[in-house]
């Protein structure tokens, strides 16, 4: 009976947060948390794919945080975005997030122009590289791990 009680306490306190701060808000605060909790697995596939991708360009991970970047640390963020959505199930609030960004915008972004490159591009060429060889590596790294 005390169980019942908490759980209606608990969802009456969530509508009025909702009511007071909106739907949008409360669902972005409990992105965050759940990002905060990515479990084990995810976090270390996440730190793998980061090192490899920021070799490859050779950019430091630091860069990535930054409010505007560009050339190399641009197509390696996006790489880095690219390779977690493919290989781990983060929605794009989440995966933003690891960036220190809000939106999703980042991460649509990086994913549309993902399906847009072109081998004859010269700049393209070497992303589509990239992807093709980081790819299978993670692979391999993650059924080490499991």
């Amino acid at each position: 009976m005390t169980e019942e009680k908490e759980i209606v306490d608990l969802v009456a306190k969530l509508y009025r947060t909702f009511k007071k701060v909106g739907v949008q808000r409360v669902v972005s605060a409990l992105d965050v948390l759940c990002r905060k909790n990515i479990d084990n697995y995810e976090s270390k596939v996440i730190s793998f794919i980061k090192l490899k991708v920021c070799e490859a360009y050779g950019v430091n991970e630091d860069d990535m945080n930054r409010s505007v970047i560009m050339y190399d640390a641009f197509d390696c963020r996006d790489l880095i975005i690219v390779l977690v959505k493919k290989h781990l199930d983060i929605k794009h609030l989440q995966l933003s997030s690891l960036f220190g960004k809000k939106g999703h915008s980042l991460v649509s972004r990086a994913l549309n122009d993902f399906k847009n490159k072109n081998e004859k591009i010269k700049e393209h060429k070497i992303y589509l590289e990239n992807y093709a060889k980081i790819n299978p590596e993670i692979d391999t790294y993650k059924q080490t791990i499991k």
